[in-house]
């Protein structure tokens, strides 16, 4: 038996013993509670607790998860952040309003990789050098152990990325095939589900992807992830399947607040870091995977040609007209169409070095809403007014007339797609 004497448990009973009888010899050596969390911070372990013990540990155990709102400030604080960038043992104060007391925590590292965390609850008394000193062979000696670990977690996902591939290659057609290969591997695919997609601009896109990750595997209160969740890179593009739930308003309103909360860490984390975040259709048919891919692609390209318009729009369900931009353009270049009225504005703009193309745009996006259209283009009304009457007279256009409106609009929303451009 170890004793807390010689603060020494030897590598052969680390490899031998069980995850939790680990915990408990572990938590001999420094007199207070602990728990063993892999990267993603799940639980692993956990030691006895004696006769009290901290809301956010009770939770952890219960949940075999660190509470979401945990994670929130741990995060927030710089803590997490900290644990992935060092090998030490680090103090953590009591962060009450989240139930979480006193902590010393280490994380488990093979190099540069964390490969999970010991976290100590500083209840019984105060960890003193000895026992950090402990935890630093501990950390070290039990790395192999969550090595082997992890290796056989990271064959579970390999399988799960190369099914995950199939589905949005379309590869796997039918709804039940793709099911059963589901049971088989092991994975529990969300219903309704979306597919995301998520951009980094970035050069070193790898190493905020590893946080991007790291933050979809822990958002679990806005959707339902498996212990192994779909998601691929490709370049700089991080591919993610999400969903649960059952009324599809709510699944809506949730997938916008997702995109929303991983693009707020994000960029609070790498200081504005231009991200995008888009998303398809949801569906409860898993043959529908491809296609929901293709429409969270449709809504980044939109988002990058049109970044003004689209920039509160995320999910496919929200782009309106402009989903059908490009089977407008498609339709436009075989019977070799252009709006002629469109075309004696520009013409007009280019010989007298003027604007009424723009001023018609702001116009037709804020229909009604003078005030707006006058605040966005920097004129009086009255000069709004001339101009308005101008692009009738140069371009004979009847602006009373909605079909006019419409065609106009969507062919000034064309000609950006097709980076003709507009004097601005």
């Amino acid at each position: 038996m170890v004793t807390a004497d010689n603060k020494n448990t030897p590598k052969s009973i680390i490899d031998t013993v069980e995850w939790n009888e680990l915990a408990d010899l572990i938590s001999e050596q420094i007199f207070n509670p602990i728990t063993i969390e892999d990267f993603h911070h799940r639980l692993i372990a956990h030691s006895s607790h004696g006769d009290w013990t901290d809301k956010a540990r009770m939770e952890t155990i219960m949940g075999r998860q660190v509470p979401e709102t945990v994670l929130n400030k741990l995060w927030h604080d710089g803590v997490i952040q900290q644990l992935m960038g060092c090998d030490e043992p680090i103090r953590i104060r009591a962060k009450n309003e989240v139930g979480l007391g006193d902590r010393v925590a280490i994380s488990i590292r093979k190099g540069q990789r964390v490969l999970g965390y010991i976290w100590v609850q500083e209840i019984n008394q105060p960890l003193g050098e000895q026992e950090m000193q402990f935890l630093r062979k501990v950390a070290s000696e039990v790395m192999p152990k969550f090595y082997r670990r992890q290796t056989q977690r990271r064959i579970q996902e390999e399988k799960s990325k190369e099914f995950f591939w199939e589905l949005l290659l379309g590869n796997i057609p039918s709804h039940h095939r793709i099911q059963r290969k589901a049971e088989d591997i092991g994975i529990r695919l969300p219903k309704p589900f979306s597919i995301f997609l998520f951009e980094i601009d970035h050069p070193n896109y790898e190493t905020v992807q590893k946080e991007l990750t790291y933050l979809l595997v822990n958002l679990k209160d806005s959707f339902s992830l498996s212990d192994f969740p779909l998601w691929v890179k490709n370049q700089n593009h991080l591919i993610v399947m999400g969903g649960g739930g059952k009324e599809k308003i709510d699944f809506l309103e949730r997938a916008n607040s997702f995109v929303l909360e991983v693009i707020k860490r994000i960029q609070d984390r790498f200081k504005n870091l231009p991200i995008y975040g888009t998303f398809g259709l949801s569906y409860e048919s898993f043959q529908f995977v491809e296609q929901s891919y293709h429409q969270a692609k449709s809504v980044l390209r939109m988002k990058k040609i049109l970044p003004e318009e689209t920039k509160t729009i995320y999910g496919y369900g929200d782009l309106g007209i402009y989903r059908l931009l490009p089977s407008f353009s498609e339709k436009n270049e075989v019977e070799f169409f252009s709006n002629y009225y469109l075309n004696k504005l520009i013409q007009y703009d280019q010989e007298n070095q003027s604007n009424l193309l723009h001023t018609l745009e702001v116009y037709l996006d804020y229909p009604g809403q003078i005030n707006l259209v006058t605040q966005k283009l920097h004129i009086h009304p009255n000069t709004l007014a001339y101009r308005l009457k101008r692009i009738s007279e140069v371009g004979q256009i009847n602006l009373e007339d909605p079909n006019q409106r419409i065609s106009l609009f969507i062919d000034i929303k064309l000609k950006k797609m097709e980076g003709l451009g507009l004097e601005r």
